[in-house]
C-alpha cells in the first residue's frame, strides 16, 4: 500500500452535550487546537490549514528518503500515490519497491544457505540479541566512547510534562534536579537534552527551563536533540539551548497555551448528584465540576493565559534571538515539522542523535577529547521485581486485564476514549496547560 497520509480527528462535542457535560476553553493561538474536540463537531479552518501543511511535509520526507533508498524518481512514488494506492506484490517487483517475492519458508531456506543451520530449534545459525550486544561490549550501557575526562551526558525527557516528581512522566522537579547535578559536577562540559515529548504543565516546563538556563550561565553547552515530537512545553524547554537539533519529520513548535474546564453538573443530576458549597470568597470554587463559569472567571483564567502566552513568546525570541513579531506571528498554537521549523529559525539543525552529541562537543571545543554519558539503568532490585510482577511479555501483570479488554476494541473507539482520557489527564493537572493538540500515528 502507498496511498499517502491521512488525518483523522474525532469530536466530541454532541456526545459530552448528551451526557450532560459541558466544556467551556480558554486558549491563546488560533491554530492551538487541542481544545476543539470537545467544543466543535468539525475541523477549524485553521486547524484544517495546519495539518494540511503538516502532513505533506511529512509525506514528502517519506517520499524523498523512500526514493533515495530505493534508487527511484521521487515522480515515480507519486504517480503510485495518485493512480495506483495499492500494488500486487508482482507489480511491486516490477515497480522496484520490493526486491524479489517469496514465502516465509523460502526465506528461512535463503537464511540457511547464507548462515549455515542453526543449532537444535532455530532453522539458520543466528545469534540471540542479548548475546550480540554482550559481544558489542554494551553500546547501549551508561558510558560510550573515548577516555578524555570531559563527560558530555545525554539527558532524556519523555512524555507528558507534569508538576513534581517522574513516575512514566516528566517531572517538573525530578529533571529539574538531574540537570542541577550536572551544572555542579567538574567532568560535565555539556549536556544533550533528548526531548521527546508533547509538552504539558507550564510550571513545570519553567521549572526545567530555569536550569537549562543556570547551565548555559555556569559555562555549559546545551544541545536539545529533539525525537519524534518535541513541541508545546517540549519545546519550551528547548527554547534556550545553545543548539536544537531535530529529524526533517519531528513534530515541534506548538507555541501556545491552553485550559479546559468541564461542567458536569447535568450529568451529575441525572444520576441524583447534587452538590452545594459554603465559600469565603466569590471564586473559591471557580475550578467546581459541578458549575459553569461565570464570564468574569473565565476573564480571570484568560488573563492568566495571555501572561503565559507572552512569557513563552519571549523565551523563543530571545532563546532563538528572533524578532518577537516573527515569532508571533509562526507561533498561535502552529505545529511545524522539523524541515519547516528549520526555516523558521526554530530549530538549528536537521539530524539525530549522535549529531547532536558531536555539536555539542565542537561547541564544548573537545571534539576528540570526551566520553559520553547515558541514564543509569534500573538497580537490579528494580529490575527484580519488575520481572516479578509483568506477564511473559514484560506487561505488569497489573496491566494486562486492562490493556487486552481496551485492545479488544474498535481502533476508533480506542482512538475515542484515549482523547476522553487525555481530558481527564488535563483536569487532573489543574492548571494552564502547554501542550501538543494531538497525536499523530501513522499506520
Amino acid at each position: 500500500m502507498l496511498d499517502g497520509l491521512a488525518a483523522q480527528v474525532m469530536y466530541f462535542a454532541e456526545g459530552l452535550e448528551k451526557l450532560g457535560v459541558e466544556v467551556q476553553v480558554s486558549r491563546v493561538g488560533k491554530f492551538k487546537s487541542a481544545v476543539e474536540p470537545f467544543i466543535r463537531d468539525s475541523m477549524s479552518p485553521e486547524n484544517r490549514e495546519q495539518l494540511d501543511t503538516l502532513l505533506r511535509d511529512l509525506f514528502q520526507t517519506f517520499l524523498s528518503e523512500t526514493a533515495l533508498a530505493r534508487g527511484l524518481p521521487v515522480g515515480e512514488l507519486e504517480r503510485v500515490v495518485a493512480e495506483r494506492a495499492v500494488l500486487t506484490s508482482d507489480e511491486a517487483v516490477a515497480a522496484k519497491f520490493v526486491d524479489h517475492v517469496a514465502s516465509f519458508d523460502r526465506v528461512l531456506d535463503e537464511l540457511r544457505d547464507f548462515a549455515g543451520p542453526g543449532a537444535a530449534g532455530t532453522s539458520f545459525l543466528q545469534v540471540p540479541l542479548r548475546a550480540y550486544v554482550h559481544e558489542l561490549g554494551d553500546p547501549f550501557g551508561t558510558v560510550r566512547g573515548g577516555s578524555g575526562s570531559n563527560q558530555i551526558a545525554v539527558v532524556y525527557a519523555q512524555g507528558e510534562i507534569v508538576d513534581g516528581e517522574s513516575l512514566d512522566q516528566i517531572g517538573g522537579a525530578t529533571l529539574a534536579r538531574e540537570l542541577r547535578k550536572l551544572r555542579t559536577s567538574s567532568n560535565a562540559v555539556a549536556v544533550v537534552l533528548r526531548v521527546d515529548s508533547p509538552g504539558g504543565s507550564a510550571s513545570a516546563s519553567e521549572e526545567i527551563l530555569c536550569e537549562v538556563e543556570r547551565l548555559r550561565e555556569d559555562g555549559k553547552i546545551v544541545v536539545v536533540s529533539m525525537a519524534g515530537v518535541a513541541a508545546s512545553g517540549g519545546y519550551w524547554i528547548a527554547s534556550k539551548a545553545d543548539a536544537i537539533v531535530a529529524q526533517p519529520n519531528t513534530l515541534t513548535g506548538s507555541i501556545g497555551v491552553f485550559g479546559m474546564f468541564p461542567n458536569a453538573a447535568g450529568s451529575l443530576a441525572n444520576l441524583g448528584l447534587k452538590s452545594e458549597v459554603v465559600k469565603t470568597g466569590p471564586y473559591a470554587d471557580w475550578s467546581s465540576l459541578w458549575r459553569r463559569k461565570e464570564p468574569e472567571e473565565l476573564a480571570l483564567v484568560q488573563r492568566h493565559i495571555d501572561r503565559i502566552y507572552d512569557g513563552f513568546l519571549d523565551r523563543v525570541a530571545g532563546g532563538r534571538k528572533l524578532d518577537r513579531a516573527v515569532v508571533e506571528e509562526n507561533a498561535q498554537g502552529r505545529i511545524w515539522s522539523g524541515t519547516r521549523a528549520k526555516e523558521l529559525g526554530l530549530i538549528d539543525e536537521l539530524g539525530g542523535l549522535d549529531d547532536a552529541i558531536a555539536l555539542a562537543a565542537q561547541k564544548a571545543g573537545v571534539s576528540t577529547d570526551y566520553f559520553v554519558s547515558f541514564p543509569e539503568r534500573r538497580s537490579p532490585f528494580d529490575e527484580l521485581f519488575g520481572t516479578l510482577l509483568a506477564d511473559e511479555h514484560g506487561t505488569p501483570v497489573s496491566r494486562v486485564a486492562a490493556g487486552e479488554l481496551f485492545g479488544a476494541l474498535p481502533t476508533d473507539v480506542r482512538a475515542a476514549l484515549t482523547a476522553l482520557g487525555g481530558l481527564a489527564r488535563h483536569l487532573e493537572h489543574g492548571g494552564v496547560l502547554a501542550r501538543l493538540p494531538f497525536a499523530i500515528t501513522v499506520r
